[in-house]
């Protein structure tokens, strides 16, 4: 008897919890979710303004300070002085021109998803040679207690196919 009270209210705990997570079908919710969709969208403007501007400190500014990016073919990049760290020396020898396409943004509470494409430009600060590229990427994105978004967990990859390995070209 006793086995099957506790049983019964664990069942009773879950089904109570999982309701909490059923989304509500107000306009208040909607609201609110379209105007953090807009802010995020301006966030990734930032972003790519920061690129563009070589300004390390407004490129930092759009992350978390325990943010993480994870650039392909290498480690990952871990809060914001790993950040600005990274990038200081990078906007030194490398210029990006990029363009960010997001497909979708998903809002919930204090969290954010969004995926999308890239097409950029890298060129050497040193001789001038271009490298294009194009890819994906998948973004996380935290709400501060202030109200505003920020990159919190950043990852992106080429739709390139990778040159033959040395094995392979002989």
């Amino acid at each position: 008897m006793v086995k099957a009270l506790f049983g019964w209210l664990g069942f009773c705990v879950v089904l109570l919890a999982m309701m909490g997570c059923i989304p509500r079908e107000d306009s208040a919710v909607d609201e609110r979710s379209e105007a953090d969709v807009e802010a995020i969208k301006a966030l990734m403007a930032e972003y790519v303004s920061g690129y563009a501007s070589k300004d390390v400190d407004s490129f930092v500014n759009v992350f978390t300070e325990d943010a993480v990016r994870m650039p392909p073919n290498g480690p990952a990049i871990v809060g914001s002085e790993g950040i600005r760290s990274y990038y200081e020396d990078w906007f030194e020898t490398e210029t990006l021109d990029v363009i960010v396409t997001p497909t979708e943004i998903q809002v919930a509470d204090d969290w954010a998803v969004a995926w999308g494409s890239y097409e950029a430009t890298v060129t050497s600060v040193k001789d001038q040679t271009l490298n294009e590229d194009r890819g994906k990427w998948i973004n996380v994105f935290k709400r501060g207690a202030d109200g505003t978004w920020k990159f919190h967990r950043n990852i992106w990859n080429s739709d390139k196919p990778l040159p033959p390995s040395d094995d392979e070209a002989d």
